[in-house]
């Protein structure tokens, strides 16, 4: 414009609802984007015709009529959220969204405690993809109904869902099952009464456990006799043993497998799923210290798991011939991490840069290494390109230089034990990129005093005001 020119005029108006609705689009936040539906009411309507999302605080006095029926005609998903404090929608909120949001995709419920299952009885989402409820007290005749009026339901999550315990497990197969794809359970109390849920889900592929109460054995075994394409399975703090585990074994399209803190699990089950399942790529196996998952499980991982991509061992207590055979029957790992293990030293890091010629990102974390166990690294593993090593008291920062001379460009990001923190030795996180290096400030042993006496400090003040 002009600088003699002083008329002011929108440049906005020149630019089609379409191009501004593709704005709003790519703006960072919602905050953002209601922000600027309340500039005009040119914008307010194109924000409208164009809001596909929507997150609202589902209290007792949302106005879902006006809200949802007029403003947002397009919204195809929905996330109704509630907080302790407050009383959450009643159950003719739910009921409206039959009529006001027919385009409806995926909905999520969170801490919305006043929905009973009465609610669920006459709601109607013909197109209902993806369904999340957490913190929620409806029950198995509210997935009952939900399960009957939603035929293209393809994702089921269900957290915390309080009203499932006092039910008996009543939940049936319904048309919609057949069609479900990925189900994730947390934290459910009587959860065997999904049971048929799982065995009628026959084109399942993604399944989610954790923290839920039941014989889990009981449950694989049914659901594995018609559901056999599982490519993802993941496993944490359930009752599961070697005889889920079996029944496990029978999916063979199964990529992606984590068995997270199970103690009934030992070599047998984990060597049975790798004899059964030769298609794993990723496998997470955390041992929770017990002892029970050891050599003989990760050498049948060996012996049959050609394709495995990426191995993640945690707690478990391997020794260097098991790491040698998976470097020689695995040979495309590319991701290897070894936490919390009491066995993994310098001799098992110098087996890992000699067999493992594919690697590329390497984590170690509270294993008894040292510097030696760094040189090991210099001198192997020909693709590395991220190392990453935590509370391993062994390493110092010159066996750090030593690995940063001789891998030039490779990124290596390292952290000190907390009592070499305490006396300042060195540096607490070390960073080295292709251009840069950043080295944090070493402290003496007076300065690391003072800054935790000031930290103790400032966290008593804030339990005292919250108290």
């Amino acid at each position: 414009m002009d600088s003699g020119n002083t008329e002011k005029r929108d440049l906005t108006l020149d630019l089609p609802d379409d191009c501004l609705a593709l704005v709003f689009h790519h703006l960072s936040s919602t905050a953002d984007r209601n922000r600027c539906s309340l500039v005009c009411r040119r914008w307010l309507a194109v924000d409208s015709l164009s809001r596909y999302r929507l997150s609202l605080r589902a209290t007792a006095s949302l106005p879902a009529s006006s809200l949802l029926g007029c403003r947002f005609p397009s919204l195809s998903r929905l996330t109704l959220r509630c907080d302790r404090s407050s009383l959450s929608i009643p159950d003719g909120v739910l009921l409206s969204l039959s009529s006001l949001c027919p385009n409806l995709v995926a909905l999520r419920l969170k801490a919305c405690r006043h929905l009973s299952d009465d609610a669920f009885h006459s709601l109607a989402l013909p197109r209902l993809v993806e369904f999340s409820a957490s913190s929620c007290n409806f029950g198995a005749s509210a997935l009952n109904s939900l399960l009957a009026s939603s035929p293209n339901l393809e994702s089921l999550s269900i957290k915390r869902l309080r009203g499932l315990a006092a039910d008996p497990p009543s939940l049936h197969v319904s048309a919609a099952a057949s069609r479900l794809r990925r189900i994730h359970l947390k934290e459910l109390f009587n959860a065997q009464a999904l049971a048929p849920l799982l065995a009628g889900s026959l084109q399942l592929e993604s399944l989610t456990v954790v923290r839920c109460s039941g014989d889990w054995d009981q449950i694989l075994e049914d659901a594995t006799v018609k559901v056999r394409g599982l490519v993802h399975l993941h496993i944490e703090r359930s009752h599961v043993g070697d005889r889920g585990l079996s029944a496990v074994a029978r999916c063979a399209s199964l990529e992606s497998f984590n068995l997270i803190k199970t103690p009934d699990c030992t070599d047998s089950g984990v060597a049975g799923v790798a004899a059964g399942c030769r298609g794993l790529r990723r496998v997470r196996l955390d041992g929770w210290r017990m002892n029970r998952i050891g050599d003989v499980g990760l050498t049948g991982l060996a012996k049959n798991c050609r394709n495995l991509k990426e191995l993640v061992l945690v707690g478990l207590n391997p020794t260097a011939s098991s790491l040698g055979e998976l470097g020689e029957g695995c040979p495309g790992v590319e991701r290897l991490a070894l936490c919390g293990s009491e066995t993994i030293g310098d001799g098992e890091l110098a087996v890992v840069a000699a067999k493992f010629r594919s690697l590329r990102k390497l984590c170690v974390k509270g294993c008894p290494v040292s510097d030696d166990g760094m040189g090991a690294l210099a001198r192997g593993c020909p693709e590395l390109v991220k190392v990453k090593v935590k509370k391993c008291r062994g390493v110092s920062v010159e066996g750090v230089e030593f690995l940063k001379q001789h891998r030039p460009g490779k990124a290596l990001e390292f952290e000190l034990d907390e009592e070499e923190e305490v006396h300042g030795k060195d540096n607490l996180e070390l960073v080295v990129g292709n251009e840069r290096t950043n080295v944090a400030a070493t402290l003496s042993p007076s300065k690391s005093i003072v800054l935790r006496a000031r930290m103790s400090f400032l966290v008593i003040a804030g339990s005292i005001r919250r108290w």
